[in-house]
């Protein structure tokens, strides 16, 4: 029988179109889930500095630490005694930013526990410089997430909030430095800046290992401030000297008044109530892209996927939508030897044909060809939802190895012979939780998000589909190509 192929490889990146921005300099770069603050997805300094934003729950916050060298009312924030440039370089401030005091950032405002903190010190106008109960109000909100929290522990949040590059190696396997590709899952983007002491000459404190962000909350001649390091899984909320060089993060003044249900007017509004979830957040931008389609008015990311539909929103996914699928791969002519999916309702079940065909040269497609039927309404477990991605994007499962998870590895479970997907998944971050129930039906959501994971991976190399032959003329597809 000849062996055919319908999709090459490319080895160049192609990115989905509207994905969230995020500003780095130099080779800092992240893909992200977090999406901008909604009308709000930039915030310019006095300096002229343009900075992306992020919405994180009720909050509105900017992506990156703050670098202006100038107060509000424009007079100098002196170098070397006021803001200092991290590792002592003033290549990194673009990327980094500059540790302040203290006592720069509040720019003579007295200290203020208060939600919002009414401080605005040097961020710009109609912005301020978040509280301790601020920062605190940001760390509930990401704890409460399950997607955030790493092995299911709602106290491992850091890695959630640290971007995904310049971190020293952790040791365990929730630590920020440990697999930093699938950090960053809120879109905060923390990278390591250190620390300037106010007894130190240098400002090369721990660079690369952690960063530490000031709160406007005085204490006992000290102010809050939050750390994440290299080898901590935790957010840590402690005190430092006012004298010290820490980052600043700054905080938009109407945080309460944003509106948390403005999403895409082109999508559904069931997907909105928690913005700023990872989840929520992957529904909106694949429905906007066309990708996730709705069902009976509403696109019910907490119902469990089908086999048919999961076909349908990768193969959409593989193309960057409906619209630049080829109509052969969802004509009446595909043949299928599935006898359920050779229905009159046809067009929802042609993906499912057409998956069924597509091989990359291992002989492996995305849905298994041993099966009696395909069983298009059928729900499908979590582990095969991600070997259908995987192997839909030409992502290799992982043979052998240690396993990332407490509930699942490559032996002793009923589905181990899919454990590989799961493993390589995790190692690229489209799965970023260390319990992953295998064998529990997947929902809508989880499915979109581990797909929106894939598209918007800097680490992935994506293939490039090729136009197809005419299958009412060729011998393309015919069934004998689908024998196991």
């Amino acid at each position: 029988m000849k062996k055919l192929y319908f999709w090459s490889l490319l080895t160049l990146i192609i990115m989905v179109v509207f994905l969230p921005q995020v500003a780095n300099a130099q080779n800092q770069t992240q893909q992200v889930i977090g999406l901008s603050c909604p009308g709000i997805p930039t915030v310019t300094d006095i300096d002229g500095n343009v900075y992306n934003t992020v919405q994180i729950g009720n909050q509105c916050w900017m992506k990156e630490n703050l670098r202006t060298t100038k107060k509000p009312d424009g007079s100098d924030i002196a170098l070397n005694s006021e803001r200092y440039c991290p590792n002592n370089d003033v290549n990194n401030v673009v990327a980094y930013g500059y540790l302040y005091t203290w006592y720069a950032m509040m720019n003579g405002a007295a200290s203020s526990n208060a939600n919002p903190s009414g401080v605005q010190g040097i961020c710009p106008t109609g912005w301020h410089v978040p509280s301790d109960a601020e920062w605190t109000q940001l760390t509930d909100y990401v704890s409460s997430q399950s997607e955030y929290a790493c092995g299911g522990n709602s106290a491992n949040i850091a890695k959630a909030l640290a971007a995904t590059t310049g971190w020293g190696h952790g040791s365990i396997t929730c630590d920020v430095g440990n697999n930093p590709s699938s950090n960053n899952a809120t879109g905060f983007s923390a990278l390591p800046t250190g620390y300037k002491l106010s007894y130190s000459y240098t400002t090369d404190d721990l660079f690369g290992f952690l960063t530490r962000f000031w709160s406007a909350t005085e204490y006992y001649g000290t102010a809050y401030y939050r750390q994440l390091h290299y080898d901590y899984s935790y957010v840590e909320r402690s005190n430092g000297n006012l004298s010290h060089g820490f980052s600043v993060r700054c905080l938009r003044d109407e945080n309460s008044a944003v509106d948390t249900s403005e999403c895409f007017n082109d999508c559904y509004p069931d997907s909105c109530g928690e913005y700023g979830s990872a989840m929520y957040t992957a529904t909106q931008r694949l429905c906007h892209l066309g990708i996730v389609e709705g069902i009976n008015g509403a696109l019910q990311p907490d119902t469990n996927i089908t086999r048919a539909q999961l076909a349908k929103v990768a193969l959409y996914g593989l193309y960057n939508g409906p619209h630049n699928v080829p109509s052969p791969l969802v004509s009446d002519f595909f043949p299928s030897i599935y006898p359920d999916l050779q229905v009159d309702t046809a067009y929802y079940y042609r993906p499912a044909k057409a998956l069924l065909y597509l091989e990359y040269g291992d002989g492996v497609s995305p849905f298994d060809r041993d099966r009696s039927v395909f069983n298009p309404k059928g729900k499908i477990e979590r582990c095969l939802v991600l070997k259908v991605l995987l192997e839909t994007f030409n992502i290799a499962p992982v043979s052998d190895g240690t396993s990332a998870f407490d509930d699942y590895g490559p032996s002793g479970y009923t589905s181990s012979k899919f454990w590989g997907y799961a493993q390589k998944a995790y190692d690229l971050g489209i799965v970023q939780t260390t319990h992953f129930r295998p064998n529990e039906y997947c929902t809508r959501g989880e499915a979109f998000l581990y797909l929106y994971r894939i598209l918007t991976s800097s680490s992935i190399n994506r293939p490039t589909p090729v136009n197809t032959e005419d299958p009412a003329t060729s011998d393309f597809f015919i069934p004998t190509n689908l024998s196991p």
